[in-house]
């Protein structure tokens, strides 16, 4: 009686998952569903002979062995983690650091940066405006001269006739972000003034073609349940995935990120150079779009990205998630400890979608220290810029990160000209101008105001 009982439950399990993978190869189009069709025969077979026959039991064993052999290759088509190997012991979150993590030979300007002759901003609209960098060859200076033959220096030369003229060459500005397609995208339907749309890239270790449906289908098994498939309503809008207000789309790409924004990323992000070769020959790539409405925290967009590109992961040959806008880089490895983090607290989000940068500067800036984020432009929202003595370097990477997690969760509400109290009870000066540094964009600049409270 035992045997019968065996018999009926391993053949059940059996055919359920023949059944399933069936179905699961034939819509990803896999080289494995004859697998699954002899597995089937096997199964029939061993139910019409039954437990007592020989054949039957062996046609049962054989299904089995055949099933499990195809689930092993599924397995391991779709596994990305270890392209990359993991880069840190303890899975942490990539923070910031007081260091120097992107490299530069440009001088500072010639004239201190605390100078408060800047023109003042038009309003917040081009606080919030969306900075798109794919069309930054397009948009006029700040005072009508033409900045493409001019560095960031230069710039300022020309919006401040007070400054000196510098004769050192201007860095080379960070190369643009992927092209849009011309298939419909969230981004081309985004980033109106009402809705915002982030865009995070994934790189592959080789092609590979995804639809919304799949990703649909992870990302329940991952836990969202509400998600849902939302169909174009005509050929020029775009199909979707949506979570509670929170929109996620795809684009395809069967060709590498541009090797010039690759090596900034990998310039920007602390890497080891295992990691970093696997990176500089990845073979595609996924864009994974995340649009909201500004009802909507900014850390649950964050976090809504993040949660995408790791179901992305299980089965796409992911190697690691790029920020274009950030140039920060992280590896399929670390992801899940990123998701963790912002989904316990909302700073963490912060170290995920936004970079600092250090710069020593020179001349009659000598002794300065010119701190500055990189990252914020793509939520609409200006990048913070602080300047401090070089011994206060601790002190004033403090306040770039907090400046940071306040524009992230509350927005830009900071007085042109007014000063802003830290969590310290310390008073900074603030400024709206353009960045020192390339890429050129609008940025919240703060010194320490020497007459305030706390310094």
């Amino acid at each position: 009686m035992i045997w019968v009982v065996l018999f009926v439950i391993l053949g059940a399990m059996t055919l359920v998952a023949v059944l399933y993978g069936l179905i699961a190869a034939w819509r990803d189009r896999r080289a494995l569903v004859v697998m699954h069709m002899i597995a089937l025969v096997l199964v029939i077979v061993a139910w019409s002979m039954g437990h007592l026959d020989l054949i039957g039991r062996m046609a049962l064993i054989l299904a089995m062995l055949l099933e499990a052999i195809a689930w092993l290759g599924i397995r391991h088509d779709a596994p990305a983690q270890s392209v990359v190997p993991q880069r840190r012991a303890t899975g942490a979150v990539p923070m910031f650091s007081a260091e120097p993590i992107y490299e530069t030979d440009v001088p500072a300007t010639a004239e201190p940066i605390y100078d408060d002759g800047h023109p003042e901003p038009t309003g917040m609209e081009g606080a919030e405006a969306v900075y798109d960098q794919e069309s930054a060859a397009d948009r006029g200076s700040v005072d009508a001269h033409d900045d493409s033959a001019t560095g960031p220096f230069e710039r300022l030369h020309a919006r401040s006739p007070d400054v000196e003229a510098h004769s050192e060459p201007a860095p080379a500005p960070v190369p643009p972000p992927v092209k849009a397609p011309t298939a419909p995208s969230l981004r081309q339907h985004a980033n109106t003034g009402v809705v915002i749309c982030v865009r995070t890239i994934a790189l592959l270790s080789r092609t590979y073609n995804v639809t919304l449906s799949v990703l649909l289908a992870s990302m329940k098994r991952a836990g969202l349940r509400q998600a849902r498939l939302v169909e174009p309503a005509d050929e020029s809008s775009p199909s979707y995935i949506d979570i509670e207000g929170l929109k996620v789309g795809l684009v395809v790409a069967d060709e590498p990120v541009d090797s010039r924004r690759i090596e900034a990323a990998l310039g920007q992000t602390d890497l080891d150079a295992e990691s970093a070769g696997a990176i500089r020959e990845h073979a595609a790539h996924i864009a994974v779009d995340v649009a909201y409405d500004r009802q909507t925290a900014r850390a649950d967009a964050v976090l809504m990205a993040m949660r995408a590109q790791a179901a992305l992961m299980e089965f796409a040959p992911v190697i690691a998630v790029i920020w274009p806008e950030a140039l920060n880089i992280i590896p399929a490895v670390d992801a899940p400890a990123c998701i963790e983090a912002a989904a316990a607290d909302s700073d963490a989000a912060t170290t995920i979608c936004v970079s600092e940068r250090r710069f020593e500067l020179d001349g009659k800036n000598a002794g300065l220290l010119l701190l500055d984020s990189i990252g914020l432009s793509a939520f609409g929202l200006p990048d913070a810029q602080v300047v401090v003595p070089e011994n206060e370097s601790s002190r004033g990477v403090d306040a770039l990160r907090s400046l940071s997690r306040h524009f992230l969760l509350s927005g830009c509400d900071l007085p042109n000209g007014g000063r802003h109290e830290m969590e310290d009870g310390s008073q900074w000066r603030v400024t709206y101008t353009r960045s020192a540094f390339d890429p050129d964009r609008e940025v919240v600049q703060i010194r320490p105001d020497a007459g305030g409270a706390g310094h």
